[in-house]
């Protein structure tokens, strides 16, 4: 279910719940008809109303019984019994959840809901709100067979701004750089600040190279800002950012190590001179591989040479290429891949790393190189023949298990 969706509903039900004069017979009939539609809602509706916890088929589950336990009160009472005292009495009395209820009224609520889940500087989601909701997306991935990316997000030199401006200042940068990073998000997209200079974005149903579009769109409203220029500074003009994505199930199994792994990413995109966004690679990934033939260009961006090195594609993945060349470059190399995918009408321009070299015996190479960085105007062509040769289900099983 998406973000905004979620806030929406649960918005819905607590304007229910303030008048008076709606019944508890109209309340449930929406709560079944939201439900019809998304099988998470009956958790989102008591984790609303009681903080607890369910999956989707427990809540069901619970919120079933609920009904029949309140119209089996309000038979016995001779009297409408209100939708809150059915649940509240359920749950201390039937299924003894709640030990030690405390009424609160609705507004008071919400205040505190909404402390509870945003950062208190920028007004972003805040690092729990993000853990929360990192941990129901992925299990929502994984039941419904989807894919899904973290993006974290590192204001470049930021120390150095904070030591040129002040704090004051820097403070006023981290707002404007999560206000940007809020408007750029699409409404499921869960931004979040995750610590310091730090910001991290759940991207629901993304691979990583969509990821990309919504790092470009950031990294460039922020430079067009004036107030988080960094104009009296060696380091950067105007402020920069780094990022790093990572992709389920591509990346990671679990969580906690899809986090980890766009770290890795954001990290790499640093080591490698900051302002750019960077997919996680890791060396001898083990992607499904697509065989195929057709001649490249390569461009050495690390060393001394400009000139552009033919090399010649032996198959590709959703992570990188596998090139047999004549010439060798260093691990770690940074090289700009320019390649005309078949069915394409123009050349495709990325940036790869060297992540593999194994020498042959004809005097020839095979590197591996990972991308890390996709022309802007390319991403969506390179997605589409990627879409293309995983269309017969290939993608559900892009890892070897």
């Amino acid at each position: 279910m998406e973000r905004n969706e979620n806030a929406k509903y649960s918005n819905q039900i607590i304007q229910l719940l303030r008048e008076e004069s709606v019944n508890s017979d109209f309340i449930r009939s929406k709560i079944a008809s939201h439900a019809r539609n998304h099988v998470e809602f009956y958790a989102e509706v008591l984790k609303l109303l009681t903080h607890l916890e369910f999956d989707a088929d427990e809540a069901k589950e619970h919120w079933q019984k609920i009904v029949a336990h309140q119209d089996e009160m309000s038979v016995k009472l001779d009297r409408e019994v209100d939708l809150r005292v059915g649940i509240l009495d359920y749950f201390t009395h039937i299924n003894k959840q709640i030990e030690n209820p405390k009424i609160i009224e609705i507004s008071i609520f919400e205040q505190t809901m909404e402390s509870a889940m945003t950062d208190g500087l920028t007004g972003i989601y805040n690092r729990r709100y993000f853990e929360e909701n990192l941990f129901r997306e992925f299990q929502r991935a994984k039941r419904y067979n989807l894919v899904m990316s973290v993006l974290m997000i590192d204001i470049d030199h930021f120390k150095e701004y904070n030591d040129t401006y002040g704090h004051p200042q820097g403070d006023l940068a981290l707002i404007e750089v999560a206000n940007i990073i809020m408007k750029c998000c699409r409404d499921s997209d869960i931004p979040c600040r995750y610590g310091g200079e730090e910001f991290c974005v759940i991207m629901p149903e993304t691979i990583g190279p969509d990821g990309l579009h919504l790092t470009k769109r950031i990294a460039n409203m922020v430079q067009s800002y004036s107030s988080v220029k960094h104009d009296n500074s060696v380091w950067c003009q105007p402020v920069t950012l780094s990022s790093g994505i990572a992709s389920y199930p591509i990346d990671a199994k679990y969580p906690k190590e899809l986090v980890q792994k766009a770290d890795i990413a954001l990290y790499q995109a640093k080591r490698d001179g900051r302002n750019r966004s960077y997919l996680y690679y890791e060396e001898r990934r083990r992607y499904v591989r697509f065989d195929i033939s057709f001649v490249v260009n390569l461009e050495h961006l690390t060393g001394q040479e400009n000139k552009k090195i033919p090399a010649k594609v032996k198959n590709i993945a959703v992570g990188g290429v596998l090139l047999e060349s004549n010439k060798a470059f260093a691990i770690g190399s940074i090289l700009s891949l320019e390649m005309r995918l078949p069915g394409m009408d123009h050349n495709v321009k990325m940036l790869t790393k060297v992540v593999r070299i194994e020498e042959r015996v004809d005097d020839r190479y095979d590197m591996g190189l990972a991308f890390v960085e996709v022309h802007e105007k390319d991403i969506e062509p390179l997605n589409v023949y990627m879409r293309h040769a995983t269309s017969t289900d290939k993608f559900a099983k892009s890892i070897r298990r």
